[in-house]
Formats: C-alpha cells, sequence, structure tokens
C-alpha cells in the first residue's frame, strides 16, 4: 500500500465528487491491477468518481466480464468478498451444423487464451499508424478437447470470447500511468495516457 496522493492521478482533482449527496473525501482508492484478476497493490486517494467510473466500471468491467471472463473462471480469479463464479458459460458453437450459443459447465469449457503482440511503447507523431499495429498472436491452450466437446455437445466448431483490442490496451495504459504515479509520484513524468485511458481519445498522445 503506498502514501495516500490526495489528487486524482487522471485529472488532478482533490474531491472525490461535486454531485449532490456525494462525498467530497476521501478520494477513491485504485487498484493498479484490478482485484478481478488478483491484484492487490492499492494507491490511496488517487482517483475521483468519475475517472474510477471510467477505468474500473467501463474498462475493467468491459475487459473482466468479456475478454478475460472463461479465463479468469478457469483460474478462480475474483474479488475478495463477491460470490463464486458461474457454473455454466456461454459459448458460440456449430452444433450439428447450425451455428448456436448454449451454456456448457465451466469445467467443459474450452480455454484457448489469445495475447495480441504489441510493439514496443514509443511516442509518435499523430495520423500515424506507428504504436497502435499488432505485429502477432500467441495462444495458450489451457484447456481443449475437440473430441470430448464433440462426444458431449456435438460441437464441431466455436469462437473465443469477444476480444476487445481498445479496451484491454486501455487497461494496460491504467496500469502502467497508475503504477508509475505510485512508484515516481506524479510531479516526476509527464502523463501521456491519460486520454486514452479515461475516454479511449489517442488524438493528445503527441
Amino acid at each position: 500500500q503506498y502514501e495516500p496522493v490526495k489528487s486524482c492521478v487522471y485529472c488532478g482533482a482533490t474531491v472525490y465528487s461535486t454531485k449532490p449527496n456525494v462525498r467530497t473525501t476521501p478520494l477513491g482508492l485504485e487498484h493498479i491491477i484490478a482485484e478481478g484478476i488478483g491484484g492487490t497493490v492499492g494507491l490511496p486517494e488517487a482517483s475521483c468518481q468519475d475517472c474510477e467510473d471510467a477505468t474500473g466500471r467501463l474498462v475493467e468491467g468491459q475487459v473482466l466480464g468479456n475478454t478475460l471472463k472463461a479465463l479468469r473462471v478457469h483460474l478462480n480469479l475474483k474479488k475478495p468478498g463477491t460470490g463464486r463464479h458461474p457454473s455454466t458459460l456461454p459459448i458460440s458453437a456449430n452444433i450439428n451444423g447450425v451455428d448456436r450459443v448454449i451454456e456448457i459447465p465451466t469445467e467443459d469449457y474450452p480455454i484457448l487464451f489469445n495475447m495480441l503482440v504489441y510493439p514496443p511503447p514509443e511516442v509518435v507523431k499523430l495520423n500515424t499508424e506507428q504504436g497502435r499495429q499488432v505485429v502477432g498472436v500467441k495462444v495458450a491452450q489451457l484447456k481443449f478437447d475437440q473430441k470430448e466437446l464433440y462426444r458431449k455437445y456435438k460441437i464441431s466448431g466455436f469462437s473465443s470470447a469477444i476480444w476487445d483490442n481498445q479496451m484491454l490496451t486501455r487497461m494496460l495504459a491504467k496500469i502502467a500511468h497508475s503504477f508509475a504515479a505510485a512508484e515516481l509520484g506524479l510531479d516526476k513524468f509527464k502523463p501521456r495516457l491519460v486520454s486514452l485511458i479515461t475516454r479511449g481519445d489517442i488524438s493528445t498522445m503527441n
């Protein structure tokens, strides 16, 4: 646990909220890595309500609830104090030649973890494609038995979870920015990722 920041590491606000019937202080605890994937490191008094909503509910919520959901269930990663993971998960599959979405038990769910390979980070000029490229994909086969899927459910083919590249990169940027703020202090570096993290906007990343 780091020392309290006393200002939002994303927008600089010094109060949690200015909305009626919402507290003004303290600012929110910023989880550098989401609790839903096992993160335990917190940066106290470091996020206002609006930025907390953008980074937590919107960005991390999308990634953890969709892109990484099956992997989280498989590895039993979840926020402390939350309930059990679901006992079934939906899968888009071809069954007897027909495309359908069915629920299958989590113990039978295929876990093929796709990870995009990005080039090294760099500062680039606007209106270029540098820095936005994907240079490859690596696939980790954690649990997959095609014969068993066909035997039990007549699944001859299936599609993996929706991979939201923009939200994933926003979450990675959020981790990098908040960790830099924790380790270095906001006065020791020039933030270049805030607009991407909180609004999905790359126009100021020059």
